[in-house]
């Protein structure tokens, strides 16, 4: 996250922050124009920020002072081969951990709807003993499998089903003839099952 070194850290900037790592991301700040301050400036924004970060989140984030401008260009220079690089190297490492994160807040809320749930219904409701979260979990993960598997299935006919299309209208139709060809006085709508026909 970039903010503005003659700005500061705004409220804004913290929300921003908080947000990001709440949605399981990693934030980097960085302290823009560090050209238009002296090195013992620098350092006093990159602790300022630090602190803030700590004291109003609870967070250690990396603070860097970057410039693109003249001499100090270098500390964006150095700031990316440090910093960022690295980054992008692990960048499949941290996906898999954002994403390990992310289903473990999905998991707890799951099972805290459901132990909500399932106390809520048990009130009187039931002589029988309601299924713990555990199998209420498993339960519900053999149901999305089943789901998965003939949601798979239904496509899989439905592609089928299609590509047979041309066959089925030519049996429908030889059919159709055949009963025509024998018969002065027949309905064509009579000569196949109703299941065969459109609603």
């Amino acid at each position: 996250m970039l903010i503005d070194a003659s700005a500061g850290l705004t409220q804004d900037d913290l929300v921003v922050v908080q947000a990001l790592y709440q949605a399981g991301a990693n934030a980097m700040i960085l302290i823009s124009k560090a050209d238009l301050f002296s090195v013992g400036d620098r350092e006093q924004m990159i602790e300022y920020v630090k602190t803030n970060l700590r004291n109003q989140l609870r967070l250690d984030a990396p603070v860097h002072a970057v410039s693109v401008f003249g001499a100090d260009a270098a500390l964006c220079d150095r700031w990316f081969e440090s910093e960022l690089r690295p980054f992008l190297s692990r960048h499949h490492e941290l996906a898999i951990a954002s994403q390990k994160r992310k289903i473990g807040a999905l998991r707890e809320a799951v099972v805290g709807a459901l132990e909500r749930r399932l106390h809520a219904g048990s009130e009187g409701i039931s002589t029988e003993q309601p299924p713990q979260p555990s199998e209420t979990i498993e339960a519900l993960r053999n149901g999305d499998r089943i789901l998965e598997r003939a949601q798979g299935e239904a496509f899989f006919l439905t592609r089928k089903v299609m590509k047979m299309q041309p066959q089925i209208i030519d049996a429908a139709a030889k059919k159709i003839a055949a009963q025509l060809l024998n018969s002065d006085n027949v309905d064509a709508a009579s000569i196949l099952p109703k299941r065969l026909l459109p609603c």
